[in-house]
């Protein structure tokens, strides 16, 4: 069987277990320190400063630590070791405690290493008991600067007992492991026991935005409207629920809002649509035709794949035929790269105007940012164009609630910099406003 090796840190913490090909790609990385010890299984603990016993109980280690030493500044051979302390005949109080302490801290990850092989189950449970106590916030905080969500989501997963239980004992803590809470939250169903929503939520920019994104709460938004689904993708009757909105919400507006408060999803937006696709997935209707059900599902799932730069998308060339779809033209218009082929995208006279309205305002800031990119190409051609736009484009459509009020600031500073130079306008604002959804 294959070694798996664990690292105890100079504060008694814990990380891993780690098989040797990923500790030798991952260890610059786990912030090792020289009185950080590992051991394999039931092996000895040694110190990554003492190459002599690495050699000795280890050898497939000794250019790791060689290399992490070499990160501290020293080399093998000029770390000084210290001389042990002449045992007293008698030993105190404390320094037998001590003594069984970390006979027990071995015993339990010895055992925890045995479990992970044989009883996967039951090493995660022991492995929550051990980092119980630990230290997570420092960790999650360097994973999260080593800019790898994956492994903050999988460390999230393996200690989540010891996450929320080192996050519950403050206020200061909760508040700065919220965003990493949030992250456990929505890998897997929008919700923690013992977490209120609303901590989950945050400050909502809008009144118009969910006031919870749970699967549980998409499950029950989307049975209750079951009735109004056909007639709302059909372009027969608008609706202002929260499902009829999201549906509508751009994924190129919802990756530009991004917030320190959040580290994945993206913000809350993101979280919704996740959550809502989750949702919508798992279920069953009674009633829905499956001509509506997929035109749904297929808009989901675009707008979840948009907010990973990997947008897909299969159109129902069936409802074209049918008559309106609002859903698909308005994903045919944010996939589209030019004004052209949004032209192509449009099917008008729905049965209820507003459907038009909200195709008109989703295809008038898509055109701003088509302009806003040949201008910033040096296409001068394009100055007029964008002139009429910003002059008359909306800031919210009340059946969408995103504001564009960002978008319209920007657009306000480029057309008031004419006829300047209007290429360092764009450049320079678009670093003052790096929340513009300008993905054209």
């Amino acid at each position: 069987m294959q070694k798996r090796y664990l690292i105890r840190k100079h504060d008694m913490t814990f990380i891993g277990p780690f098989s040797l090909s990923r500790l030798s790609r991952k260890h610059k990385q786990l912030n090792i320190f020289s009185a950080d010890e590992i051991s394999a299984g039931f092996g000895k603990w040694v110190k990554f400063e003492d190459i002599s016993r690495m050699k000795r109980h280890y050898p497939e280690l000794v250019d790791i630590a060689k290399d992490l030493m070499a990160g501290w500044g020293v080399t093998a051979g000029t770390v000084e070791k210290i001389k042990p302390i002449p045992k007293k005949n008698k030993t105190s109080i404390f320094g037998g405690l001590f003594s069984k302490l970390a006979l027990l801290c071995l015993i339990a990850t010895s055992v925890g290493l045995y479990y992970k092989s044989k009883k996967p189950e039951a090493y995660q449970k022991i492995l929550a008991k051990i980092q119980l106590r630990s230290n997570h916030l420092q960790v999650l905080k360097d994973l999260e600067s080593n800019g790898s969500v994956a492994d903050l989501a999988s460390y999230l997963q393996a200690h989540r007992v010891g996450v929320l239980k080192e996050a519950k004992r403050s206020k200061s803590n909760f508040n700065q492991m919220l965003k990493y809470i949030r992250v456990l939250a929505f890998q897997s169903k929008g919700s923690i026991d013992g977490i209120a929503d609303a901590y989950l939520t945050g400050k909502l920019e809008s009144k118009s935005l969910p006031k919870t994104c749970s699967e549980k709460s998409w499950k029950k938004r989307w049975k209750d409207s079951e009735e109004h689904l056909k007639s709302w993708v059909s372009g027969k009757q608008n609706i202002k629920d929260d499902w009829a909105k999201l549906l509508s919400w751009s994924p190129a507006w919802i990756k530009k809002r991004t917030t320190e408060d959040w580290v994945w999803p993206q913000n809350y937006y993101a979280a919704c649509v996740l959550m809502a696709e989750k949702a919508y997935a798992g279920l069953a209707f009674d009633s829905l035709d499956e001509t509506t059900y997929t035109m749904i599902k297929n808009r989901l799932s675009f707008m979840r794949s948009s907010l990973s730069n990997a947008a897909t998308y299969a159109a129902d060339e069936a409802s074209y035929e049918e008559g309106f779809s609002y859903l698909n033209q308005l994903t045919c218009l944010e996939m589209s790269e030019s004004n052209e082929l949004m032209d192509d995208c449009f099917v008008y006279n729905s049965p209820d105007p507003s459907f038009d309205e909200m195709l008109i305002f989703r295809k008038s800031w898509l055109t701003a940012g088509v302009l806003v990119q040949k201008l910033s190409n040096g296409d001068e051609g394009s100055l007029e164009a964008l002139q009429q736009t910003a002059d008359t484009i909306e800031v919210v459509n009340e059946f969408i609630g995103l504001s564009y009020d960002q978008e319209k600031n920007f657009l306000k500073k480029v057309v008031d910099s004419m006829p300047g130079d209007v290429v360092e306008t764009i450049r320079n604002e678009l670093k003052v406003h790096p929340g513009v959804e300008y993905s054209h």
